[in-house]
């Protein structure tokens, strides 16, 4: 049985196939404790000093649109094949950014007309989540115990479990990142 993140990344692909985003999303790809063990400590001891060098130390929770392409070009060249994805998470059960499908959508069509409320995130198989920025959001309004400039992942549902954090996924591909901002990514043709 699939489990809500799940089902609703699968509409997602199908919607951004639709769109003609080309999302490459491999939902078979299995997500051992070796490779997330290998991701976390790529996140942490490589991605998170260089985003940092890159952005800075001041509030990354509405730079998501910056920070995660950066990752996912750093994942890729890394060789690890994941995908951008936009939408919505709750914290807490509080929609964070307010996402409308309709609305990512209207900006996809007429890029730059008006300002669009979006989350991104990155996703490896079926339900795999790497996201830059959450951590800064939970810190600022939630716990200030918690570390502003770290990188969350984990399996959708171990994220829900344990940090009260519910992704909603509405579209997926890089191509939406370079039809509405302008941001040319590419994939990484060997990535495993």
């Amino acid at each position: 049985m699939k489990d809500k993140y799940e089902s609703h990344s699968l509409i997602a692909f199908e919607r951004s196939l639709t769109l003609g985003l080309e999302p490459k999303l491999n939902y078979k790809k299995a997500i051992t404790g070796v490779l997330t063990q290998n991701l976390s400590n790529l996140c942490q001891n490589e991605l998170v000093p260089f985003l940092l060098q890159r952005f800075g130390n001041g509030y990354w929770g509405q730079q998501c649109l910056n920070i995660a392409p950066q990752t996912f070009m750093i994942l890729q060249h890394s060789g690890i094949d994941c995908e951008l994805v936009y939408g919505e998470v709750s914290i807490n059960g509080t929609d964070e950014f307010d996402t409308d499908y309709d609305e990512l959508v209207k900006e996809l069509v007429n890029p730059g007309n008006a300002g669009f409320a979006i989350h991104v995130w990155i996703q490896i198989g079926k339900d795999f989540i790497i996201d830059p920025t959450v951590a800064a959001r939970i810190n600022k309004y939630y716990s200030e115990q918690f570390p502003p400039h770290q990188i969350v992942l984990g399996k959708s549902k171990k994220l829900l479990k344990d940090l009260k954090l519910d992704y909603k996924p509405m579209l997926a591909g890089a191509k939406y990142v370079t039809r509405t901002c302008s941001i040319p990514l590419e994939y990484n043709r060997e990535a495993v």
